[in-house]
């Protein structure tokens, strides 16, 4: 293929998706950047003139793509962070072996958070800066762990059972 049929054939795909209406706005893109202007494509597309108004089409606009929006955020299972300025976090550390525990041990206060990345202020006053996915919150009340649990259920059940025994 030769470099001036490489050239034509791009400015032609250019200029046929420029005159081709859009879904959105229901309008060709190239009547809306060039309004009095006529286009001459191959293919048998009517536009009929009129006038623009472009505060409708903005609207539409958004409206769309909020819709777009909602659309691949249920696709993507998307829920709201639960993450906020002030909250104590444990950030994930990289294992080693087993015996690494997944996450440090003395929790950070999140000094601010711009989109997915949480930065948190150590008690020494160091920060570190980590997207939200390597973060889990900590509550204040996460009950008793469940070993502990686990234990009063047993002897609850042992003491049920055998009553005339001392546990």
């Amino acid at each position: 293929m030769r470099n001036y049929q490489y050239k034509f054939s791009i400015a032609h795909y250019n200029t046929v998706n420029r005159a081709t209406p859009h879904c959105t706005t229901k309008i060709a893109p190239a009547y809306l950047m060039y309004p009095g202007r006529k286009f001459r494509t191959r293919l048998p597309i009517r536009v009929i003139p009129r006038e623009h108004n472009f505060e409708e089409l903005f609207q539409r606009n958004i409206q769309k793509k909020m819709q777009m929006k909602g659309y691949a955020d249920d696709k993507r299972y998307v829920k709201p962070s639960d993450i906020q300025v002030g909250d104590s976090v444990l950030i994930r550390q990289e294992t080693s072996n087993k015996a690494t525990p997944a996450c440090e041990t003395e929790p950070l206060q999140v000094q601010y958070r711009k989109g997915n990345r949480v930065v948190a202020k150590r008690p020494d006053g160091r920060s570190i800066t980590r997207t939200k996915g390597l973060t889990s919150p900590l509550t204040r009340d996460q009950g008793p762990r469940r070993s502990e649990r686990h234990r009063k259920d047993t002897d609850a059940y042992l003491k049920e059972t055998y009553p005339d025994s001392q546990l």
